[in-house]
């Protein structure tokens, strides 16, 4: 069994459900693959993601991490807490993760548990008043030992959720695990 979690992106987390309905076409996408299982949460939930995924992953599954905008950061926050539990996570998939700035932090850097990672990195950082650049985060490994693709993109940070090609490749790289 394949076990999908996605977190959501948002300013505040709650408006997630508004400004991450993009990502629901990819949660869609990923719910008709065979012999997968796909849940979603707004990114403040990502503790509620970490329990859920600590209570229902077999040794026998795999495990999908997958994040928007501050959910592209929280999952590198719930990878780092299941290294904690020795858990492993088969794929991470970070688009355009924000902010940019916590994604160098070693609490947020991927640890050996992560076996890929993707991460779609953008060029373009939206400017918000009072919380500065959105998007342009990149994923950092702890260690040689997790894959990292870095994906270059170039468009505005809220059209990334909406990006049919790379919902393409990460589908793609779901159903080849």
């Amino acid at each position: 069994m394949k076990r999908v979690y996605v977190l959501m992106g948002g300013l505040y987390s709650f408006d997630g459900y508004a400004t991450s309905a993009g990502m629901l076409s990819l949660v869609s996408q990923l719910g008709k693959l065979p012999d997968t299982k796909v849940k979603w949460y707004l990114w403040a939930d990502y503790l509620s993601c970490f329990k859920d995924q600590n209570n229902e992953v077999s040794s026998t599954d795999k495990m999908i991490l997958i994040g928007y905008s501050g959910g592209g950061w929280r999952i590198c926050t719930v990878s780092a807490l299941m290294a904690k539990v020795k858990e492993p996570v088969d794929l991470l998939v970070a688009y355009d993760p924000s902010p940019s700035w916590n994604m160098s932090l070693d609490e947020n850097c991927l640890r050996n548990n992560v076996k890929h990672a993707i991460c779609y990195q953008n060029d373009q950082k939206l400017w918000i008043p009072l919380l500065g650049n959105i998007g342009g985060g990149r994923l950092y490994p702890y260690s040689t030992l997790t894959k990292v693709d870095i994906v270059p993109i170039s468009q505005n940070h809220l059209t990334v959720q909406f990006n049919q090609d790379l919902h393409a490749r990460t589908v793609a790289t779901v159903r080849a695990l």
